[in-house]
């Protein structure tokens, strides 16, 4: 606390707290955390405010508790976890924009002048779906009124979407997703394909979204984000773990390992191979002048249609712990159609389909 006193008063925004410190500190207290976060919450933020110790203004900090005993996969959130903090863990496939979300609003009446503040629900994220006070203070009446927004207080606000990992060796795509709403310093500190531990309050969804879909009635309210290494949760035994080295043995590697994509699919060797390198990647390299070479690679796959394309790249989307596949119902076909018209000048390389060796695949790949 004295900490954050110390602190930019603009960068005020959370005290986090260890759940399994405050366990051991008083077991009913945590559990009643869990079963009632929001009251708890407001009570902590007052103790906050009272607090003296500190030294300094701690009215603008939020507590968020983080570091539960147990993560729940979004696809077993049931009713009985409705307005309990739980945690999650999963991949973000989808970010928003950070916007200014109206907390409360001061409003004007147009008829006298009288202004009354208004708070607004959690749920609401522009000043246009706000809601107006019933009567105007001053003169009794419906208004007309006008938002003033140099006296209404905003915070940052910004809805991500995460699905849980794939777990098994099926390639079905049957992991769930869930929105996540993330406020003030939340904000801004997670990219696409970021593997998270969120903590936060599930509610029931209540509005549109702009970034609908399939997706539950329920969201989570994230009090606390950790980030995590993609293969963080995964577990391999030592059985794994030897076969994976027999696999390494293996004269067909290649072979097996571009079988594995999209086995329905007959043939294109070379394009499941090309995709196969992209999943391992490249390598990075620095050159001489201090420049980096990223070991990307991008394969562009084109063809007619009905060739199976969306199904060999949505089968290694699945694959890939930080993918983030597009295709024509995410955008317009418009904006993901390009022409080409080769020039007189253009030259042409022919890729050597004989190649065995990993060198000379990637070698063709990159002409």
């Amino acid at each position: 606390m004295r900490d954050l006193v110390q602190t930019d008063p603009d960068d005020q925004y959370s005290l986090f707290v260890d759940w399994e410190v405050l366990h051991d500190f008083d077991t009913d207290l945590a559990d009643d955390y869990r079963n009632q976060p929001e009251q708890l919450q407001d009570v902590a933020e007052e103790a906050l405010r009272r607090n003296e110790a500190a030294g300094g203004d701690l009215g603008q900090v939020h507590v968020r508790v983080h570091n539960l005993p147990e993560q729940i996969r979004i696809s077993e959130l049931r009713s009985q976890h409705l307005n309990s903090l739980v945690s999650i863990y999963g991949t973000v496939t989808r970010v928003s924009e950070v916007i200014s979300q109206p907390r409360e609003v001061s409003w004007e009446c147009q008829r006298c002048g009288t202004r009354t503040s208004m708070p607004q629900p959690a749920h609401v994220m522009s000043i246009a779906d706000t809601k107006e006070p019933p009567e105007c203070q001053g003169c009794e009446r419906d208004g007309p009124y006008r938002a003033e927004h140099s006296q209404s207080v905003f915070q940052d606000a910004q809805s991500i979407v995460i699905r849980e990992p794939l777990h098994g060796a099926g390639t079905e795509d049957t992991r769930a997703s869930l929105f996540v709403d993330l406020n003030d310093d939340l904000t801004g500190s997670v990219e696409v394909g970021d593997h998270l531990v969120v903590t936060g309050v599930l509610n029931l969804e209540d509005g549109d979204r702009d970034l609908a879909g399939t997706l539950p009635d329920k969201y989570l309210d994230g009090h606390a984000v950790t980030h995590s290494r993609a293969n963080e949760h995964v577990t391999l035994t030592d059985e794994d773990k030897r076969q994976v080295i027999e696999l390494t043995q293996r004269s067909e590697l290649y072979d097996d390992l571009t079988g594995s994509i999209a086995p329905t699919i007959e043939g294109y060797e070379m394009e499941k191979l090309a995709l196969l390198l992209q999943l391992f990647s490249g390598v990075r390299k620095k050159l001489p002048d201090g420049r980096e070479i990223r070991g990307d690679i991008h394969v562009l796959l084109v063809g007619d249609p009905g060739t199976a394309k969306s199904v060999i790249a949505k089968q290694a989307a699945r694959l890939a712990p930080r993918a983030a596949l597009v295709d024509g119902t995410d955008t317009s076909a418009a904006g993901l159609t390009s022409a080409y018209s080769p020039s007189p000048w253009t030259t042409y390389s022919r890729v050597n389909s004989s190649s065995s060796s990993s060198g000379s695949y990637a070698q063709n790949l990159s002409v």
